[in-house]
């Protein structure tokens, strides 16, 4: 989306700039070589299902299958027989921490949905946000720090349930078009504030073993520098008529 330009180059070039930072690839003498070895089979195939798999998310908007459906596609496609790379032997080293995390985070959230605490939150705090039409600038930082604060309680993957049904009321507070008021919902889904509001990046940390302290002096930068960012996201958003 246009609206994201900005957000999204600056984020990117950061996080690529943080990675190699914090996380330095260290070659001994002996695994330092003039060039890469040939890829195995199983490394082909791999990158054949990660490129069809990308440019299926990139093409949603022909096809219409969702992102989640085209993941859990090519995760099935690596268990298969011959053709994916991991055997059955595999399976007896799977750590199972993370499917608990996940499925409490994602119950977390469904939680606060169907019991109406989610809304009831929102709600209460909609009432404390001076809101008003001709404050475009202060509307949308107002509504983008609003929506990361409701990530922390109800984790990233809730969030749109509890903000989106609020985006109706904020619009016609700020007279702005609902896309617009809906689209600071985005943001605030974007800034990660503690990881364990994204459950890929806990997953992630447990993968390769990185500890909470070395995610937050990732994290933390990242956050500094997405909030610093928002008023050039603003302008960005009034140069291509958003608000009109």
């Amino acid at each position: 989306c246009s609206s994201d330009l900005v957000r999204g180059v600056v984020k990117g070039v950061l996080t690529v700039r943080l990675v190699c930072k914090i996380f330095p690839a260290r070659m001994s003498p002996q695994t330092a070589g003039p060039g890469l070895p040939p890829m195995s089979a199983e490394e082909k195939r791999l990158a054949w299902i990660l490129a069809v798999s990308v440019v299926l998310w990139a093409t949603d908007f022909m096809h219409g299958v969702r992102a989640g459906w085209v993941a859990l596609g090519a995760a099935i496609v690596c268990l298969l027989p011959r053709i994916g790379m991991l055997g059955p032997e595999a399976f007896h080293h799977v750590r199972y921490g993370s499917f608990f995390y996940i499925g409490a985070a994602i119950g977390l959230g469904a939680l606060a949905d169907a019991s109406g605490l989610g809304s009831l939150l929102g709600r209460t705090l909609q009432t404390t946000l001076d809101i008003h039409p001709g404050a475009d600038f202060t509307n949308f930082m107002l509504l983008s720090l609003f929506a990361t604060g409701i990530g922390l309680i109800t984790t990233n993957p809730a969030q749109p349930a509890v903000v989106a049904p609020l985006s109706a009321q904020f619009a016609e507070a700020a007279g702005w078009p609902l896309h617009a008021a809906l689209m600071t919902s985005a943001v605030g889904f974007t800034l990660m504030v503690l990881p364990y509001q994204v459950p890929p990046v806990v997953v992630g940390m447990q993968a390769a073993q990185i500890s909470l302290r070395t995610m937050m002096r990732f994290a933390l930068p990242l956050l500094a520098v997405s909030v610093l960012v928002l008023p050039l996201e603003y302008l960005w958003w009034r140069l291509i008529g958003y608000f009109a």
